[in-house]
């Protein structure tokens, strides 16, 4: 499978002109405006997402190949990107660093934070995977939080979900050492993304959460330190997740006296 998803993205990610690019998405929404500099380069807010065709992609839920050889500008999300070299590696340039992400690593971009690639070569693979709001419940990431060790892609998700500012200017870096099962994973999705079937959306979503318990998991058992800025809790996620779980009898009274509110 792992050759095949690679032979199809391989079709997918040509050079491709940045102009002709605002040209086309600028027929399909708001995305290409300016939000700011770095540098002197434009920032721009990337706020939907689109597919390989450059067409409008609304799902909760979508993969996208980078093309190789090509000017990617500073740009923002108001969604999650997980960013994946496939094949070679890939350099993210954020505005006061760069981050090298080696092949099989994951790279989680925060909600907000303003980066860009490097070019990619001609031979490299990089797939991104964006991740909105309405991706998964809280429920289903309140089981991802551990406890007892802290997990960013927790922290990353939480955010999204409960402050809209605390993703900006936050990554996390995931070194997978070529772990089989995460990798093997992360080519499922992709490739039941490219070939879609019944519960193709439902399968993908829940990989995903394997994804993330996997990753976990190896962060848990190394040495390797994830990186994280100016961590916070998440107050108001503990809140939504309190009534989502005892909507049918929770009172005000009883959710002030278990939160410490007088």
């Amino acid at each position: 499978m792992k050759d095949q998803v690679l032979s199809l993205l391989r079709k997918n990610n040509a050079p491709r002109d940045w102009e002709d690019v605002l040209a086309t998405v600028k027929k399909s929404g708001n995305l290409t405006k300016r939000v700011g500099k770095v540098n002197d380069e434009p920032i721009y807010r990337f706020f939907d997402t689109y597919s390989d065709d450059l067409t409008l992609n609304s799902s909760s839920i979508s993969i996208a190949v980078q093309p190789t050889e090509s000017f990617v500008p500073y740009h923002l999300h108001n969604y999650i990107e997980i960013m994946i070299p496939l094949v070679e590696d890939c350099t993210v340039v954020l505005e006061h660093s760069e981050v090298k992400v080696n092949q099989d690593d994951l790279i989680f971009m925060g909600n907000r934070t303003v980066h860009k690639v490097k070019p990619i070569s001609k031979n490299g693979i990089v797939v991104n995977i964006a991740l909105r709001s309405s991706a998964f419940s809280l429920n289903e990431l309140d089981y991802l939080k551990n406890k007892k060790n802290s997990s960013n892609i927790s922290n990353i998700l939480f955010s999204l979900l409960s402050d809209e500012e605390y993703g900006e200017g936050r990554y996390s870096l995931f070194k997978t050492n070529h772990d089989r099962k995460i990798t093997e994973l992360i080519y499922d999705v992709i490739d039941e993304y490219y070939h879609p079937d019944i519960q193709s959306d439902q399968l993908i979503r829940l990989e995903m959460l394997t994804l993330f318990s996997r990753l976990i998991r190896q962060t848990a058992n190394s040495e390797i330190k994830v990186k994280d800025y100016r961590k916070k809790n998440n107050n108001l996620l503990s809140l939504l997740l309190y009534i989502e779980k005892h909507y049918s009898h929770i009172t005000l009274q009883e959710m002030a006296k278990r939160f410490g509110f007088n």
